[in-house]
């Protein structure tokens, strides 16, 4: 739910700093550069350390830039720039935290509880 608010809410509020689509797409690259350059160490990660506290650390990570985000907000802050990093933070932490979080629950679960892959 904090993910689909946060999805809503920083478009438009780069839209009403800038009333710039550039500077509204500039999102998709903050999001993206963070997405493919920490994607591929996450999913190395997820196997070569302990899966919950990595994800328990990435969720925090998520949870302290979605307070961040508010936090300026409710600010006032009209600083660009920390909008595109925050975001880029946050995805990097879903970059890491995603391999983890989807091998999770194999590794909790017995062969037979799981359901056959097609």
């Amino acid at each position: 739910m904090g993910g689909a608010l946060t999805s809503l809410a920083v478009p438009l509020q780069i839209w009403d700093l800038t009333r710039s689509s550039l500077a509204v797409g500039g999102l998709g690259v903050a999001e993206l550069v963070p997405l493919l350059t920490v994607g591929l160490v996450g999913g190395h990660l997820a196997d070569a350390v302990d899966r919950r506290r990595l994800l328990l650390t990435t969720r925090m990570a998520r949870v302290a830039t979605s307070a961040a985000l508010a936090a300026q907000a409710f600010g006032g802050s009209h600083l660009l720039w920390l909008l595109y990093g925050l975001v880029a933070l946050q995805s990097a932490a879903g970059a890491l935290g995603g391999p983890a979080s989807q091998a999770i629950v194999p590794s909790l679960l017995t062969g037979d509880q799981l359901v056959p892959w097609p």
